[in-house]
């Protein structure tokens, strides 16, 4: 690619390309710019260093998502819906390995564009597990012990690892069935 022809776009693409395709480890500055055909320097024209570049990243996988979580027809079951939610957070973990990887660092580490994405990717999270009825004083903790679950699974996925017999989609409707069905019926006080 002419470096005439290099914009933010092109380096933020390449950079997702590199990390889906060659891992997490494979997704430095110096290796992007190799895929580029540039030398690193010429890099930061694009991007202010490789924390930018995952904030530019998680910016776009956070809207992505949400926006796969809005389109979430609502009505009926809300534990349905819930679990629905939950296979699309899944399927989106392992679609968009470098997207997902760009959301899980720390809010108080992240730029603004990256915190605002985060917020619109909660506000579509909370109303579905709000609607499963958890209680607004648990509502926050709820929503953190899902997400710890979804993470989890969607990283020991990601890694391998589950050898075990058994079908892993059925492990995954299984353990969310216990943890969604527990929500509703929540005794912690």
């Amino acid at each position: 690619m002419p470096r005439q022809n290099l914009t933010r776009e092109r380096v933020v693409a390449a950079a997702i390309k590199l990390g889906d395709t060659g891992g997490a480890e494979a997704l430095t500055l110096g290796n992007l710019a190799r895929a580029l055909g540039i030398q690193t320097p010429s890099l930061y024209k694009h991007i202010a260093s490789l924390t930018d570049l995952h904030d530019e990243i998680g910016v776009r996988g956070a809207r992505l998502l949400a926006a796969r979580l809005i389109a979430l027809p609502r009505g009926g079951d809300p534990t349905e819906v819930l679990l629905q939610a939950c296979m699309v957070y899944r399927t989106f973990a392992a679609e968009h390995p470098t997207h997902y990887r760009s959301l899980q660092p720390t809010l108080v580490k992240r730029g603004a564009d990256f915190r605002a994405a985060a917020e619109e990717l909660l506000g579509a999270i909370f109303p579905l597990v709000d609607a499963v009825g958890v209680e607004q004083k648990n509502l926050v903790h709820a929503v953190r012990g899902l997400r710890s679950f979804l993470h989890g699974f969607a990283d020991l996925e990601a890694v391998g690892g589950f050898g075990l017999p058994g079908e892993v989609n059925e492990s995954y409707r299984f353990a969310l069935g216990v943890y969604i069905a527990g929500l509703r019926h929540q005794t912690y006080r």
